[in-house]
């Protein structure tokens, strides 16, 4: 049976967008950041060869992302409610927040106690970093040249390093 192919929403990709920027700013060691690049499409298209299982991940996450910001206002869920009714300054969801508001966010869900925050940015993290350190562009300016000899492993049908080419790497491989 053929799968049907990964598509993110124009909403979907707005917040993968907007947290890429803030996972991967411009500038320090590498002058090109997220906005630099189709994250969104990218992480789409890898979304696409992955597992069901995997691609309801990326959008659970992605949702939880967006409205937790909304439902939690970033505090503990009996005061979030509380305060909705009572506060007249109203929570935002993730894509309506500001920068300073996302960035404060993010960092705070990082560092967060409660193990589904954390795990929510751990996971996108990861995914935009994967994402981002796959583009040529950015392995050429880290030296990566894997890409060239046809190691590629967002692609399907691409070669695979063969058991030779492993055994000498890693803790106890031989030489």
């Amino acid at each position: 049976m053929k799968r049907k192919p990964f598509r993110l929403s124009t909403k979907q990709k707005e917040i993968v967008t907007l947290f890429a920027d803030h996972s991967i700013p411009p500038g320090g060691p590498y002058p090109m950041g997220a906005r630099d690049f189709p994250i969104a499409d990218r992480v789409e298209s890898l979304a696409d060869i992955c597992a069901d299982e995997v691609r309801m991940a990326i959008n659970i996450s992605l949702f939880l992302l967006e409205w937790m910001a909304w439902f939690l206002g970033g505090r503990f869920v009996v005061w979030g409610l509380f305060f909705f009714l009572i506060w007249p300054a109203r929570p935002r969801r993730f894509s309506r927040m500001n920068d300073a508001e996302r960035e404060k966010l993010l960092i705070r869900w990082k560092e967060h106690p409660a193990y589904l925050l954390r795990s929510l940015f751990l996971s996108l993290n990861s995914l935009c970093q994967m994402v981002y350190y796959s583009d040529p562009r950015v392995m050429d300016a880290i030296e990566y040249d894997g890409y060239k000899q046809g190691v590629n492993a967002f692609t399907p049908g691409t070669p695979k390093p063969s058991k030779e080419l492993l055994a000498g790497q890693g803790p106890g491989g031989r030489s």
